[in-house]
């Protein structure tokens, strides 16, 4: 009689395998714990490490150049691209204008690199800032450990945006001595020491706030349709923690007083919100209605983009429409372009004016304006900017104010290496000071227009300024060029 066969559950019988299985997963787990727990955020890359999906396809092209100018064996230095790579909801730059700057900085790189005989060769590596600038020390301890050293670091370009994060974060690289180029950067502050005084080694390729007021007046006094003696209310952003918004309102008060031609009236009391807190757009729209209340012509919008965007559906709907109203705002704006702005369109009979930081219209409709040779850089050869992105907008202009930003420190490179081969006392690899050094005598053929030359305060002198209409369906409209004299450089220095 055969005996009947006892049935173990699953983990009885197969005890030993059970437990090597368990252990072996345990062990996994914990050491994939660990390895998250422990792995360092990357704050300096070559290209090699990816900060997010949205910037794969330029690091990869950024990534490749780096590794041929090593492999190259010509002499190199390395300039590092600094910006908050990730961005958030809750930041003051979106995945967009990021990825506009390093595809800008990447065409700047190769343009230089690409002739065989230039030297020394740039390497462009990325600094991440961190979202809401939470990595702005650790990037700045990476990028002095790096200056003159290993890295061959020379140059600092792009800062992303006009905050105090940022100025503590320029005045904590600048203890280095290393060259600084601010992009797409208008707050007046943003180039003086935290302890006063221009921050030494530093410029930006922007138009500061202040000319961009005064540029904007100028334009206004050839435009038509506006009263002799216009009605104007200032909407301010009281965050002091942001120089953009709070230069913005102090800049246009000071250039609207002393404005030598129309006679402008200045509302009081002003409007005013903080972007600190929540819903400023969403609660500015709701009392729009204070521009019928005061019979304003125009309103004067000193915030960010994002928080104008919140207002002018509110504008738009107010119940003086038979009245026309001018609004003038940031050139952030720019961000939301292609964005529908209001429903109503032109029964809103409003009009929406930015100062810009570039056009590409400016390039045709104002030859001259910029460099053909720099502007060429954006067209469609093989290795040009619109072959490269072909699906790309440059309406931001974050592009173009990256690769200038870039474009100056490699410039203040070629001129540190040309003086010392006149004077048989140098090499090919200028060290990071003398780069600074450098800055402030350049003349730029920027493709957002000429620089030729630095004030002082270390701020381009009569920038061009591009004066632009936003649709409400978001599209941009170039009208003319001005500038903070009111006679744009036009044909070079």
């Amino acid at each position: 009689m055969r005996r009947k066969m006892t049935r173990y559950p699953f983990w009885q019988a197969n005890k030993i395998a059970f437990v090597v299985v368990l252990v072996l997963v345990v062990a996994a787990a914990v050491t994939g714990a660990a390895l998250l727990v422990n792995r360092e955020p990357v704050h300096l890359t070559d290209g090699e490490h990816v900060y997010s999906e949205n910037l794969r396809a330029v690091q990869e092209l950024i990534h490749a150049e780096n590794q041929r100018v090593r492999a190259d064996g010509a002499d190199w230095v390395s300039v590092v691209f600094a910006d908050v790579m990730d961005p958030r909801p809750g930041d003051r730059i979106n995945a967009d204008a990021v990825r506009h700057d390093l595809q800008g900085a990447y065409i700047a790189q190769q343009a230089w690199n690409a002739p065989a005989n230039r030297a020394p060769k740039v390497r462009l590596l990325l600094a991440d800032l961190g979202s809401q600038m939470s990595r702005w020390r650790a990037a700045a301890a990476q990028i002095r450990a790096g200056v003159d050293g290993d890295e061959r670091i020379v140059a600092v370009a792009g800062l992303a945006v006009s905050t105090q994060d940022v100025r503590e974060f320029v005045d904590e690289i600048a203890k280095s001595r290393v060259a600084i180029v601010a992009g797409a950067i208008t707050g007046d502050k943003m180039t003086v020491a935290l302890g006063g005084g221009p921050v030494p080694g530093m410029v930006r390729v922007a138009p500061t706030n202040s000319d961009m007021a005064v540029a904007t007046l100028r334009y206004l006094d050839r435009a038509p349709g506006l009263p002799a003696a216009p009605r104007v209310l200032e909407v301010r952003d009281q965050n002091r923690a942001d120089d953009y918004a709070v230069s913005l309102g102090e800049a246009f008060s000071k250039a609207i007083t002393a404005q030598p031609g129309r006679r402008y009236t200045v509302l009081r009391p002003q409007m005013v919100f903080n972007s600190s807190l929540d819903e400023a757009g969403t609660i500015l729209a709701a009392k729009a209605e204070k521009v019928c209340e005061l019979r304003a012509d125009v309103v004067h919008f000193a915030g960010r983009g994002s928080d104008m965007k919140g207002f002018l559906p509110g504008l738009a709907s107010r119940s003086c429409t038979g009245r026309h109203l001018l609004v003038l705002g940031p050139p952030d704006i720019a961000r939301s372009a292609h964005s529908p702005l209001w429903a109503s369109g032109s029964e809103a009979n409003m009009t929406v004016l930015v100062p810009g930081l570039t056009s590409p219209s400016m390039w045709r409709e104002d030859r001259g304006a910029a460099s053909g040779e720099t502007v060429s850089r954006f067209g469609s050869c093989p290795t040009c900017y619109a072959t490269l992105f072909p699906d790309e907008s440059m309406a931001d202009s974050d592009a173009a104010l990256s690769h200038d930003a870039v474009w100056t420190a490699i410039l203040g490179i070629r001129d540190v290496v040309a003086g010392q081969a006149s004077t048989g006392a140098g090499s090919s690899r200028p060290r990071a000071a003398a780069v600074a050094q450098a800055l402030n005598q350049l003349r730029v053929d920027g493709v957002s227009g000429w620089i030729c030359t630095f004030d002082a305060d270390h701020n381009p002198v009569n920038k061009a300024v591009p004066m632009l209409k936003v649709e409400h369906t978001g599209a941009i409209r170039y009208q003319a060029l001005s500038s903070p004299s009111g006679d744009p450089i036009i044909g070079g220095c």
